[in-house]
């Protein structure tokens, strides 16, 4: 928490709203099977970002009307962190972007490679994993993701997380 404070980075804790509260953190992202977000907006109160992972045009819209802040949207790609989730492809997020407010952060199988594409679908929000943690050069190849988002990103944003 120090660490992402000093930076002017929000902390979002995976999953446990009650870390979050123990802790102090901006907010907690809740996957599909980590209750609900009216509970955590209970614990967490009105000034901390709740997130929700979501698969399908079905579970954006139930969270965007649940009242989540933002949602993440994804396995874009095939990744190996989530094996047992099929891709859902880059279709879904013009689908999904016409259809909800809240900002969203594509996830799932982008790299350099695929991230021109998640783009080219309109997302302006990306997380990843591999693409930095696994790469030979972590600083490198977060410069290189960094300068394509800079490059292809150039219509207005949502608002920021």
């Amino acid at each position: 928490l120090p660490v992402t404070r000093a930076a002017g980075i929000p902390l979002l804790i995976n999953d446990r709203p009650d870390v979050v509260e123990a802790v102090g953190a901006e907010g907690v992202h809740l996957g599909q099977d980590d209750g609900s977000i009216e509970e955590a907006r209970r614990l967490l109160g009105p000034g901390r970002l709740i997130g929700k992972s979501t698969h399908s045009l079905e579970q954006a819209l139930a969270a965007d009307i649940e009242g989540a802040d933002y949602i993440g949207l994804g396995p874009i790609f095939p990744t190996p962190t989530k094996p047992a989730s099929p891709s859902v492809g880059t279709a879904l997020i013009r689908e999904v972007m016409q259809c909800v407010e809240i900002p969203i952060v594509c996830i799932g199988g982008i790299n350099p490679t695929t991230l021109r594409p998640v783009l080219g679908a309109g997302a302006r929000c990306v997380a990843v994993v591999r693409a930095v943690c696994g790469a030979e050069d972590p600083e490198h190849a977060a410069r290189v993701l960094k300068q394509t988002l800079t490059q292809c990103v150039r219509a207005p944003v949502r608002p920021r997380l």
